[in-house]
């Protein structure tokens, strides 16, 4: 396994999944911290194109901050 360099930027996300019975499909929010980002999925697909547009949009300066090493 080689070694990977820090970060230049990183973003957390904290996923909420629920179900509103055993035989109800899931569903989820996606809250990224440190903003007031929300977004509501259906489905799985829905939640990785949900994380993927959040990833692929500018953001305020404080995303592109070093994290400890």
């Amino acid at each position: 396994m080689t070694r990977q360099s820090a970060p230049m930027a990183h973003c957390v996300f904290v996923i909420r999944a629920w179900r509103v019975n055993a035989e109800a499909p899931w569903e989820f929010v996606v809250y990224r911290s440190g903003s007031n980002e929300i977004e509501y999925a259906l489905d799985i697909p829905e939640l990785t194109e949900a994380i993927h547009r959040q990833l692929v949009q500018p953001h305020s300066a404080t995303a592109n901050l070093p994290i400890a090493a």
